[in-house]
Formats: C-alpha cells, sequence, structure tokens
C-alpha cells in the first residue's frame, strides 16, 4: 500500500461525495493507538471522546479521513 499511495495515483471518494476525490497520503510515523476517554461536563454530564495517540502525540478521532488496521 505504501508504494502505491507514493505513485501520487491513489484517491478515496467519500460517501455521499461522488464528485470527490481526495488523495492519499501515507503516514510513516509509525502505528497510531485508538483510545477512548471519558471527560466529565459538570455535576451531571460526560462526553466519550476517541482519540488516536502516537509517542508524544495525541489527535482527536476526527483527524484521519481514513484509518484501517492492518497496513
Amino acid at each position: 500500500m505504501p508504494l502505491v499511495v507514493r505513485t501520487g495515483r491513489c484517491f478515496w471518494r467519500p460517501l455521499n461525495e461522488a464528485d470527490n476525490l481526495l488523495p492519499l497520503a501515507w503516514d510513516e510515523g509509525g502505528p497510531w493507538n485508538f483510545l477512548l476517554e471519558l471527560h466529565r461536563l459538570g455535576e451531571t454530564a460526560c462526553a466519550l471522546v476517541g482519540l488516536f495517540e502516537r509517542r508524544e502525540e495525541r489527535r482527536e478521532a476526527t483527524f484521519p479521513a481514513l484509518a484501517t488496521a492492518g497496513l
């Protein structure tokens, strides 16, 4: 897969966007771990937040357009 993406001819078409092709980029920085955190919002509410983590780097689960296991 990394070789295919490096050609610059590998695209992803988001659902419900038939005319939109997004170029794929291969992330060489190593694997990300997915984790969930429960955040307290005041006295009676909580929020469950998904995160990707790699070494000291943390990003919200919304940052990748596409994530797959095993590649």
